[in-house]
């Protein structure tokens, strides 16, 4: 246990770890810390360390709750400080002793040692900041996504937030330049289809949230949308004149995706064992769709409801009867205190970004006491395929979400 405090004390001085409070130990003279202490007391000073350097992305589940006045950083040096701190957690993680522990040590040991070498698989195997394009466009447009997103009105601290991203984003793309160093022409083809338009789009994004920002941010709005849009368009020029020179393709092999089952994902299984699981479920999917629609062949399409507003009413009926439902059949308590899962219609402001992720709110763990919310359109047969499923029936879409 002496190796384990040393290790926790000079890691603290490096990261910011808070110094363990505990009884002397008059054997040998230092604080004596159990290891579920030490495991709980590192895993808050790593996830605070993430909240900053998580890099955004379009998927709701791993978004994360920033400090306030947090922008990104991927500059080469904060990429070579990520990489130092991903290598002082995990050597303070495999230094404290979990082998006598309690199951639960022992698992949360195992979690956050996942949670770190995450960090490792994204800076270091995928390479995203050196390979992917699209990954500053994340770091960039993704990260005032970030902020669109959220449910709750937009009070002046967001909006000044909200603002402070915007103003990051040419640093952010003349960072990319210089990591970008093996781009894969696929990824910036992508990148470059994906910034169509966006000066547009910008502009759009501007005049909706002039009617929410307070009047002195306006000329700091202007300013910073103008810029970004700029380096944006700059952006997507220099990958397409880039694109010849750039390697045609890229996969990262069985080898490293089996390193990441084993230690991140903690999957138990190889990559051709998931492709044949992954080969059964698709079979199983189609073979049932395939029934459902013969069953129901002589009956007209579910219809599409006739308006948003009506779409939001019968999933606020329906997500209740859910409920009701889990705890008739005695399959799962829905406690009372549990907030809900509603929808409803897609803001001006979140509009022009929507193609940058998902769009809900599902709240976070500071603000579990509001209810999570889904934008969504106006019904259209138009609308792409799970859009289109809520838009005749929200019951899926509420069960896989929001349900409890």
């Amino acid at each position: 246990m002496r190796a384990l405090i040393s290790t926790l004390i000079l890691f603290g001085c490096a990261c910011g770890l808070p110094v363990l409070h505990a009884e002397a130990d008059p054997a040998n003279g230092v604080p004596e810390v159990s290891s579920a202490e030490a495991v709980a007391a590192l895993a808050d000073e790593f996830f605070a360390w993430r909240r900053v350097q998580q890099p955004a992305a379009g998927d709701d589940i791993p978004r994360v709750e920033r400090p306030v006045g947090w922008v990104p950083d991927f500059s080469p040096k904060a990429l070579n400080g990520h990489r130092d701190a991903y290598r002082r957690y995990l050597a303070a993680a495999e230094a404290i002793d979990v082998d006598t522990a309690g199951m639960g040590t022992r698992i949360d040991a195992r979690l956050l040692r996942a949670a770190i070498q995450r960090v490792h698989w994204e800076l270091d195997v995928l390479q995203a900041p050196h390979r992917k394009p699209l990954f500053y466009v994340h770091q960039t447009l993704g990260s005032v996504f970030e902020l669109l997103v959220i449910a709750s009105p937009i009070d002046e601290q967001r909006a000044r937030n909200i603002v402070l991203r915007l103003e990051q984003i040419p640093a952010t793309l003349q960072s990319a330049r210089s990591n970008l160093n093996r781009p894969v022409r696929p990824f910036a083809e992508a990148t470059i289809d994906r910034l169509a338009g966006i000066g547009e789009r910008l502009q759009r994004l501007e005049q909706a949230l002039r009617k929410e920002f307070p009047g002195d941010l306006h000329k700091r709005l202007r300013q910073s949308i103008e810029r970004a849009s700029g380096a944006l368009a700059d952006y997507s020029d220099w990958l397409r004149a880039g694109l010849p020179a750039m390697q045609t393709a890229f996969a990262i092999g069985p080898h490293a995706y089996q390193w990441f089952l084993a230690n991140v994902a903690l999957i138990p299984h190889t990559p051709d064992e998931l492709l044949e699981q992954g080969r059964q479920a698709w079979n199983r999917a189609v073979v049932w769709e395939t029934l459902e629609h013969n069953r129901n062949r002589d009956l007209p399409p579910m219809p599409i409801f006739q308006s948003v507003e009506q779409q939001i009413r019968a999933s606020e009926i329906e997500e209740r009867e859910i409920r009701a439902f889990l705890e008739a059949q005695n399959l799962m308590t829905v406690p009372d205190w549990l907030m809900h899962y509603r929808n409803r219609p897609m803001t001006p402001y979140l509009e022009p970004l929507a193609f940058m992720g998902v769009n809900d709110d599902l709240t976070s763990a500071r603000r579990w006491e509001e209810d999570a919310y889904r934008y969504i359109k106006e019904p259209s047969a138009s609308l792409p395929y799970f859009e289109l499923s809520a838009a005749r029936d929200p019951r899926p879409v509420i069960i896989h979400e929001g349900v409890p």
